[in-house]
């Protein structure tokens, strides 16, 4: 019987004293993360994810998030799956390495409490998970969608028509062996928008699984996302690994 481990980051404010901050006095407080973080849950609860596991202000750290990636990665296999939901800024910083490409060169990040955790960490800790999982990443920030671009891995972007044709970059081999489908709150150029109780993103979610109108499939969920909340996104990524079985199920289903 297949598993569903679940993993939800809430940072409402980050360690403004940690070193990775020292030039960011001016972020301001999300105040929408731990509500965020509390629907994203309620939505885990629901289709039986276990365990689910929280991480929030000063838990956050990079370290724990790590710890908590390989623990999901050594429990999961083939046909489990893994969500992992954050809420929090989003930021942009130099790309060191220059992996990102020509046109890109930014990593984009996750503000975790102690610091920023970047694209290319994200994508590591996805290649500790084994081949057949899959991995549903819901990014509640800012530049989120840039996220995606990890280490310059073979992403297909799909138009939410299997009728169109696919565009996919042509970069280089990388280790991911699971199958991942991310779908983010904005693209990486733009910021993403707070409500009064929640993040628009996770508002827009959270009120579909209420309403029962998570959608049949993937397509139909992102459509019904983006007509609800329209700072979505216009595109889906996935790296391209048995992506079409992951993109055809049930939302959130195990």
């Amino acid at each position: 019987m297949a598993k569903g481990y679940s993993l939800h980051i809430g940072v409402r404010q980050v360690n403004l004293s940690a070193e990775a901050y020292i030039d960011e006095a001016n972020l301001i407080p999300i105040h929408t993360a731990m509500n965020d973080v509390s629907a994203m849950v309620s939505i885990a609860m629901d289709f039986g994810y276990h365990p689910i596991n929280i991480l929030v202000n000063k838990q956050a750290t990079i370290e724990n998030f790590k710890k908590e990636c390989l623990i999901a990665a050594h429990e999961l296999e083939a046909g489990d799956i893994f969500l992992l939901t954050f809420s929090g800024h989003g930021g942009q910083l130099h790309d060191e390495n220059m992996d990102e490409g020509e046109k890109d060169d930014t990593d984009e990040t996750l503000a975790l409490y102690d610091g920023h955790l970047i694209d290319d960490l994200i994508f590591e800790m996805f290649c500790k998970f084994e081949k057949g999982v899959r991995i549903l990443f819901l990014p509640d920030s800012c530049f989120s969608g840039g996220v995606d671009e990890f280490v310059g891995t073979p992403l297909v972007y799909i138009p939410f028509s299997f009728h169109k044709k696919q565009k996919e970059k042509e970069t280089l081999e990388t280790g991911l062996k699971a199958t991942l489908l991310m779908i983010s709150a904005t693209t990486e150029e733009k910021t993403a928008n707070q409500g009064d109780k929640y993040s628009d993103f996770t508002n827009a979610i959270y009120y579909m699984w209420q309403q029962g109108a998570l959608g049949k499939n993937y397509n139909d969920f992102f459509y019904q996302l983006r007509d609800y909340d329209h700072s979505v996104q216009e595109q889906l990524g996935l790296i391209k690994n048995d992506y079409q079985d992951f993109i055809n199920q049930s939302p959130f289903t195990i």
